[in-house]
This record gives structure tokens, C-alpha cells and sequence, in this order.
């Protein structure tokens, strides 16, 4: 039987079972146009934040996220960690593998991450803003 274990990073090698890790980017739009900022999370005044917490992060995750066919097959475990950005309106965007697994896991992970419910966005000076979420998941067969 599959177990899944998730573990969101706050930090850049140490991971809780707590809050998610949020980081900065930068965007350029167009040559002529001015930088658009992407938001560390100590820069923002409320990090974002899924439907209910981590709580329900975490239970959407166990329900939706299946253990790959070609995972279970080679006895494959360990982690992915994933970077997204959530949007102004609280959509996900710009899903990206920061440490792969392979064996089918990298994408399911990006699969849930894409289809997630709109989360609240973060909050800078009164303003919804782009903001940067590092999420780390664990594959575990149990055995």
C-alpha cells in the first residue's frame, strides 16, 4: 500500500511540516518596461496561503497526488521539490522541478501543483502581489 509523506521547506536545506518556503524572482517584461517583482517572503507583509491552511494543503495533496506506475515498479522514493509562483488572483503559474525524482513523480507532482484551487495571494503594502512558493514532496512506498 502507497504512503505518501510531504514535507514543505521553510528554509533552503532544512524542511517542517509547517509553512511553505517563499523566495524572490525577478521578471523582466519587455525591454522597455520595468522589472516586474516576484516577492521574497520576508518581504511580504501575509505569505500565501492555500484554501484552510496547510492542513488542507496537505490533505489536497494526499487526495489528489497518485504514486506513479514506474515508481512503485522500481521501489523509487524520495523527494521532489517543486518552485510555483501564485499569481495576483491567487492561480498558480510558472511550475518548476527544483530537485527530481524521475519515474513518472516530477510530473505528478507539476500535475497537482497546475490544478490546485486558487489560493489567497500575497499581501504587500495592501496589494495582492506575485510571490514565490517552494513546496517539497515526498515519495514513500512504506515498505
Amino acid at each position: 500500500m502507497k504512503q505518501l509523506f510531504f514535507i514543505l521547506a521553510i528554509t533552503g536545506l532544512s524542511s517542517i511540516f509547517i509553512s511553505p518556503r517563499v523566495v524572490a524572482q525577478n521578471e523582466l517584461l519587455s525591454f522597455n518596461s520595468p522589472a516586474k517583482h516576484i516577492y521574497k517572503y520576508y518581504e511580504v507583509d501575509e505569505q500565501p496561503e492555500f484554501p484552510g491552511g496547510m492542513e488542507k494543503l496537505i490533505q489536497y495533496i494526499d487526495d489528489h497526488l497518485a504514486y506513479p506506475v514506474p515508481a512503485r515498479e522500481n521501489a523509487v522514493e524520495g523527494k521532489v521539490r517543486v518552485i510555483f509562483t501564485v499569481a495576483e488572483d491567487g492561480k498558480t503559474e510558472d511550475v518548476k522541478i527544483l530537485r527530481s525524482l524521475e519515474y513518472g513523480c516530477d510530473a505528478e507532482v507539476i500535475r497537482i501543483i497546475k490544478y490546485m484551487p486558487t489560493w489567497a495571494p500575497g499581501i504587500k503594502d495592501g496589494k495582492q502581489v506575485k510571490t514565490k512558493v517552494v513546496l517539497n514532496v515526498r515519495f514513500d512506498l512504506g515498505l
